[in-house]
């Protein structure tokens, strides 16, 4: 797989960003693939996030089907002999809550608790204040990566392993751990958090 890029436009009004570009996407285990071009908005008319896609089983030269429509409202599949049908419908999507760890429960590691000083910050609009705080981190984990290197020690991590040239969840095939308890965004005093 292969990314497209993110453009920013109108930086000089209101800037934003936006996906465009060629990517190619190929299943490991069906060998199923597929071509995705991500349009660029029209300069004077048009709309942006429109896609244009082209899926291929392992052995066809022509697509067992399209996919067009915008990645983040209605994307519609059509088959070769013409029949239609609405592959995703934002405004029919229900998002389920993220669920997490309260941050008491959660190893000092853990990316929520590990940059939640930052992430207060930036949500304060303190900028000053999140970079002093990200740059406390990375200067541990900088001082950290030294010390291992010095007593040449290698570092494991704790959910992921390497598999062939790639890095991997360790627990991919079970399933959910039920120790999760609060939704995403739950309140959060900093007393909650260890910030050494």
């Amino acid at each position: 797989m292969d990314f497209p890029n993110v453009v920013c436009r109108s930086i000089l009004t209101i800037p934003w960003a936006e996906v465009v570009g060629d990517t190619h996407i190929t299943c490991a285990k069906t060998g199923f693939s597929a071509k995705v071009k991500f349009h660029p908005k029209p300069f004077y008319r048009g709309y942006p996030n429109r896609i244009f896609a082209e899926v291929f089983s392992k052995t066809s030269k022509t697509p067992l089907c399209t996919i067009e429509g915008k990645w983040d409202d209605v994307l519609t599949t059509t088959y070769p002999d013409g029949r239609k049908e609405v592959l995703f419908d934002k405004s029919t999507v229900i998002r389920a809550p993220k669920r997490v760890r309260k941050l008491t429960d959660q190893d000092n590691q853990e990316s929520r608790r590990l940059w939640f000083n930052v992430t207060q910050n930036l949500l304060s609009r303190n900028g000053e204040e999140a970079t002093t705080h990200k740059s406390q981190l990375e200067q541990k984990q900088r001082e950290e990566a030294a010390m291992r290197e010095k007593n040449g020690t290698k570092y494991h991590p704790k959910y992921f392993e390497l598999d062939g040239t790639k890095w991997v969840y360790k627990h991919r095939n079970s399933p959910h751990h039920s120790s999760i308890e609060e939704p995403c965004g739950s309140s959060v005093s900093p007393q909650d958090v260890d910030s050494s």
